[in-house]
C-alpha cells in the first residue's frame, strides 16, 4: 500500500470475493489469471464509487482500473466507468466515461484495464464510478440474476 493512501468505497464487495479487504483496490496487487485466485474484488448487482485519497497533491497524467469478464461465471464488464480528479475532495473535474468494448457474449475469460490519459494535472483525490452491467441477459443460463463485476486495482500515474 503506497504511503499515505486511503480509499472509501460506496458499496460492499461480496464476502467471498474480497481480494483481502477494503484496501484491495489500492494494494498494488494485480488480480492475475482468474477470479479463483482470490485477488479480484467482486461486486454483484450494484454500482461502486471509489474515492482514493493519495495523501498529498500529486501531478497525474493517467488513471485506470482493472476489470475481468468471465461470462460463464456471471462476471461481466461494467457498463461504463468514469474518472474524476480533485485537489480538495469536494469539487471534482470529470476526465472521461469509458466502456470496455468487450462483447458480453465473449465466453473466454478477459481482463482489461480501462484507463484515461490526460494532460498532467495536480490532484489529491481520485473518484472512480463503476456502473454495473445489470441483470444477466435472457440468453445466459443465469438470466435475470444480477451480474457481478470484478475489479483488481486502481492505477495511478
Amino acid at each position: 500500500l503506497p504511503e499515505g493512501r486511503s480509499i472509501t468505497l460506496s458499496a460492499r464487495y461480496s464476502k467471498q470475493y474480497s481480494a483481502g479487504g477494503d484496501q484491495a483496490l489500492i494494494d498494488g496487487l494485480r488480480g492475475g489469471g482468474g477470479w479463483r485466485q482470490g485477488r479480484w474484488q467482486g461486486y454483484q448487482g450494484q454500482d461502486l464509487e471509489a474515492v482514493v485519497d493519495l495523501g498529498s497533491v500529486q501531478e497525474l497524467h493517467r488513471l485506470g482500473m482493472g476489470f475481468m469478464q468471465d461470462t460463464r461465471s456471471w462476471i461481466l464488464m461494467p457498463k461504463e466507468v468514469s474518472f474524476a480528479l480533485s485537489e480538495d475532495g469536494k469539487t471534482f473535474q470529470e476526465l472521461g466515461l469509458l466502456s470496455s468494448g468487450v462483447d458480453e457474449h465473449q465466453m473466454e475469460m478477459v481482463t482489461k484495464d480501462l484507463a484515461v490519459d490526460f494532460t498532467p494535472r495536480k490532484a489529491r483525490f481520485i473518484r472512480i464510478r463503476v456502473h454495473h452491467y445489470g441483470n444477466l441477459p435472457s440468453w445466459h443460463p443465469g438470466a435475470g440474476n444480477p451480474a457481478f463485476f470484478f475489479a483488481d486495482e486502481i492505477l495511478v500515474n
